[in-house]
């Protein structure tokens, strides 16, 4: 009489549950930078809007803003948005001089806004800065 083997040996077990792991952690991995470039992303838009609104508090109110919550205030801006990461936004503050006083925000997890970031959405990030969208 033969024996009829129905089933998976602890082997063959072993190696589904293996590959089964391994493939989880790299769709994890790939799932969480993806949620880092997504926040990274948002908080540019975030920050472009602020700076966008601080352009239009200049032209309207014929001064800048003292602090980011004057923006709302004055109602160029709805609401504050904060950074999706949980980062602080501030004003990058320059000579008061300057033509860039007041006319970058930084995030106190992405940074400042570069180039690369505004000339996605077509503008530069400050004015007199170099964007690479506009070279011919």
């Amino acid at each position: 009489m033969t024996a009829n083997k129905h089933g998976l040996t602890l082997v063959e077990i072993m190696l589904v549950v293996m590959i089964i792991a391994m493939l989880g952690a790299t769709a994890v991995g790939w799932h969480l930078r993806a949620r880092e470039r997504s926040q990274s992303v948002l908080c540019a838009q975030i920050r472009q809007q602020v700076e966008s609104a601080e352009e239009r508090y200049v032209l309207g109110e014929g001064a800048h803003s003292s602090t980011l919550q004057d923006l709302v205030t004055a109602g160029y801006l709805k609401r504050l948005e904060g950074c999706p990461a949980g980062g602080d936004y501030a004003w990058v503050d320059y000579d008061e001089d300057s033509a860039l006083y007041h006319s970058t925000v930084a995030c106190s997890v992405h940074g400042v806004a570069t180039a690369q970031d505004h000339s996605a959405a077509g503008r530069l990030s400050a004015p007199g800065r170099f964007s690479p969208a506009l070279t011919w």
